[in-house]
């Protein structure tokens, strides 16, 4: 991978490389050539809306940074749709009833 944070933050927050084609308009397997390093690679717009969409919190520079570095919180506080509809899924499949302010219960 020559964007291990993006990698990284994905794991995290299980993005799949089918969730970011979807988003940007592009097929699957050319997100996955950009992200391997064997053809082209992300432009601006799409490393911003990518950002923008599923990792608000992080920075664009660390995101997309070739060396691995710790994370970049950026001055958005507000998590995507996308990442607490995720969360949300993932607190069901382990049997956990988030609390109505976020909180496990």
């Amino acid at each position: 991978m020559i964007y291990p944070n993006l990698e990284a933050e994905m794991r995290r927050l299980r993005v799949t490389q089918q969730d970011i084609a979807a988003y940007i308009g592009r097929r699957p397997e050319t997100v996955s050539k950009w992200m391997n390093g064997r053809s082209g690679e992300f432009s601006i717009g799409m490393a911003m809306a990518v950002k923008r969409h599923f990792f608000p919190s992080c920075s664009v520079e660390y995101l997309f940074s070739h060396e691995p570095c710790p994370p970049t919180v950026s001055s958005s506080a507000d998590a995507p749709a996308f990442a607490a509809d995720r969360a949300d899924r993932r607190a069901g499949e382990k049997g956990e009833v988030p609390a109505p302010d976020g909180r496990q219960a």
